[in-house]
C-alpha cells in the first residue's frame, strides 16, 4: 500500500513515466490495505494491477510493470538513462541491495521506504549530495564576562550565597 500511495503522489503531478517491479500476487491484506486493489483482483499479479489502476489517475503518464527482477535489469537500455529516481517500497533486503548497488555505480538517487502501521523509515541514498546552509542561526553572543575588571569586582559583595534574592539579582 506505501509503495501504491507513493506512486499516487508522483503520477496525479504527471511524473511522465513510472515503473513498477513487484513478484508478488494480491492477497486478502492487498484488498484490506491498498486503494488500488478490488477483490475481485485476488491473486492477481499486484505489478499489473496497480500500473492499470493508477496510470487511469493521469492519462498523460505512461507506466510499465514488471514481476521479475531479472527481466527488470535485463532489458537492453541502460537503466540510468531510463530513470531519474528509484524508490523501493515494502521490498525485501536483498533487492533492495540490488537496486540500491546498481544505483550507487549509476549516481541515480535511491530511496528505499518501509512502513510497519504508524511507523516507518525512510533511507535515501546519493552518490554525492551536499547540503550548505546559506542562512545560518543566529550567532549566540557570549556576554558573561570571564575576565572582570578591577571596578566591576568591586561592586560585587564578597558573599554571594548569604544575600537576600532581590539583592542578589540585581549583582551584575
Amino acid at each position: 500500500a506505501t509503495g501504491s500511495e507513493l506512486l499516487k503522489n508522483v503520477v496525479l503531478p504527471g511524473i511522465g513515466k513510472f515503473t513498477i517491479y513487484d513478484n508478488k500476487k494480491i492477497s486478502q491484506v492487498d484488498v484490506e490495505n491498498n486503494f488500488f486493489v478490488r477483490k475481485d483482483d485476488l491473486v492477481k499479479d499486484r505489478a499489473q494491477i496497480v500500473c492499470e489502476l493508477v496510470s487511469c489517475l493521469n492519462p498523460e503518464v505512461k507506466g510499465e510493470y514488471y514481476t521479475s527482477i531479472d527481466k527488470f535489469f535485463e532489458k537492453k537500455d541502460d537503466i540510468s538513462s531510463r530513470y531519474t529516481l528509484i524508490i523501493c517500497a515494502d521490498t525485501p533486503p536483498e533487492i533492495c541491495l540490488k537496486f540500491a548497488d546498481y544505483c550507487c555505480i549509476k549516481n541515480i538517487p535511491f530511496i528505499a521506504v518501509r512502513s510497519y502501521g504508524f511507523i516507518g523509515s525512510i533511507r535515501l541514498q546519493y552518490k554525492n549530495h551536499e547540503i550548505y546552509d546559506s542562512k545560518p542561526d543566529a550567532i549566540f553572543w557570549d556576554l558573561r564576562i570571564s575576565d572582570p575588571f578591577p571596578e566591576l569586582e568591586a561592586l560585587v559583595p564578597e558573599n554571594l550565597d548569604n544575600l537576600p534574592d532581590n539583592e542578589h539579582s540585581r549583582v551584575p
